[in-house]
């Protein structure tokens, strides 16, 4: 059985953490450019996207040492509510608000191509998004596996159930952990929504064309929490070394996978798995620890 992993933990480079949605004054949030630019370096943070609702916001002059790459949310409402993240565009795409309205996902994502950028599609549980809505998003890179603001606000962030779907149907998705952060602090019983999703790059360097090359080829995994260290796969079996975790799942969007936590509720940092059903077509790997937290490889493709 062969499998197909753009595997970043075999690669040369360095590991950059980044966050590729958040919210400032410039439309629903609470801080300003600079002053979310600040928090994001100030927290350990290499490079982020600031992703304003239908507007590209930029930092001009900006003198910080984090890394700010473009976006934009783009909302549209044909057939349902879809946000796309549009990352490291050109130039604003300016849609008008009425045109929005009846555009489909598929001119959504065309158009962002157009203006040099990449998709994601943003918290699809949050947005009530269906199977049938979800197919209709094949061009995208990724799904938000993991938005921290729908969790802390309202309980509905995390995406792997939609994520399976898209991989089901083999669409070829990675998963995303991000923070959607629009508060910026801590509120009546609402933790801070920002600082809590997030992905890890492998790069060589970080700057612009070198992390969005990474990411447009699958070298990262998403994290809330704990840490992946290493990905292994031989002929058959796939072993995951991580941070002290509670429970290590590897799960396909079919019949099969398995998930190990230890009897006695110790810890763990170290996982094996030998796929044993031909029916398999792709296995991503969930790590979660004893706060609930989680981290997510992309997905291994089987042939």
């Amino acid at each position: 059985m062969e499998i197909t992993y753009q595997n970043p933990f075999q690669k040369p480079g360095n590991w950059y953490k980044g966050n590729l949605h958040a919210h400032t004054t410039m439309s629903d949030g609470k801080k300003t450019p600079e002053e979310v630019a600040i928090r994001y370096e100030k927290a350990g943070y290499h490079f982020l996207a600031i992703t304003d609702h239908n507007k590209r916001t930029v930092i001009p002059g900006y003198q910080g040492n984090i890394l700010l790459i473009p976006g934009e949310e783009i909302d549209i409402t044909c057939g349902g509510c879809y946000h796309f993240i549009a990352i490291n565009t050109k130039q604003e795409l300016g849609l008008d608000p009425e045109k929005r309205k009846n555009m489909q996902p598929q001119e959504i994502i065309t158009a962002v191509r157009q203006a040099g950028g990449s998709v994601i599609l943003a918290h699809p549980y949050w947005s009530n998004e269906t199977i049938e809505m979800t197919k209709l998003c094949s061009g995208v890179l990724g799904i938000e596996v993991f938005n921290h603001c729908c969790y802390t606000d309202w309980g509905n962030g995390h995406s792997m159930a939609h994520w399976d779907d898209m991989l089901r149907l083999d669409i070829k998705v990675n998963g995303f952990a991000v923070d959607d952060a629009h508060a910026y602090t801590v509120r009546d019983f609402q933790p801070d929504d920002s600082c809590g999703g997030w992905i890890m790059v492998k790069a060589n360097h970080c700057t612009a064309d070198e992390i969005m090359t990474a990411i447009r080829s699958g070298d990262f995994y998403a994290a809330s929490g704990p840490e992946i260290h290493s990905v292994t796969i031989s002929e058959e079996k796939i072993t995951v070394e991580t941070s002290p975790v509670r429970s290590i799942a590897f799960r396909t969007p079919r019949w099969g996978g398995k998930r190990m936590q230890n009897a006695d509720n110790k810890m763990m940092t170290c996982a094996e798995y030998i796929p044993k059903s031909s029916g398999v077509r792709c296995i991503r790997v969930e790590c979660t620890d004893e706060l609930g937290r989680m981290a997510w490889t992309n997905p291994m493709w089987f042939s």
